[in-house]
């Protein structure tokens, strides 16, 4: 395989016993280094990830393993934090948190809702709920055709074709 371009090298070490130096200690200008060394390297780089991770597999399962149970409530934290982060961006997208209905603004009741309804089927059909749903608006591009609504006015909607509060009724893109 490639070997890795030498005029871009991160290795650290003295230069006269043969290591190579780090140029940037500013972190902005180490990305930028590092990215051009990721895309002179890239072919190399991979091979080499690969191979690591093929004779060290059991190793590293191993040792994720480990660690998470070791951080558990740390990642779980993180997940939270990464979804509702991700859910208040899809909100903003579609009008805001706030129902359009009815006004509730707690973000725990607020959700996505297909204005011409078949939300399930279409949901089934992406193999995706809560986060994954919306990742897939995020990726999508924010498609027309949603508004949030909070999950009495979705339910409502849903299950009776009109939201008692009078606001809504089933296709109506209010």
């Amino acid at each position: 395989s490639m070997l890795p371009s030498t005029s871009l090298s991160c290795r650290s070490g003295n230069l006269e016993e043969g290591g190579f130096f780090m140029p940037y200690k500013e972190s902005t200008k180490r990305h930028h280094y590092n990215k051009a060394y990721y895309a002179a390297n890239r072919e190399y780089l991979v091979g080499y990830s690969r191979t690591y991770y093929s004779t060290h597999r059991e190793e590293k399962r191993t040792y994720r393993k480990t660690y998470r149970l070791a951080h558990l409530e740390t990642l779980r934290l993180q997940d939270r934090r990464r979804k509702d982060k991700l859910k208040l961006d899809i909100l903003a997208r579609y009008g805001g948190p706030v129902c359009c209905c009815c006004g509730e603004s707690h973000l725990e009741f607020l959700s996505i809702d297909h204005i011409n309804g078949g939300g399930k089927a279409h949901r089934q059909q992406l193999n995706a709920i809560g986060s994954e749903f919306y990742r897939w608006l995020k990726k999508e591009g924010y498609p027309l055709g949603y508004r949030v609504l909070c999950m009495n006015c979705n339910f409502a909607l849903g299950h009776g074709g009109y939201c008692p509060h009078g606001n809504l009724a089933k296709n109506s893109s209010k």
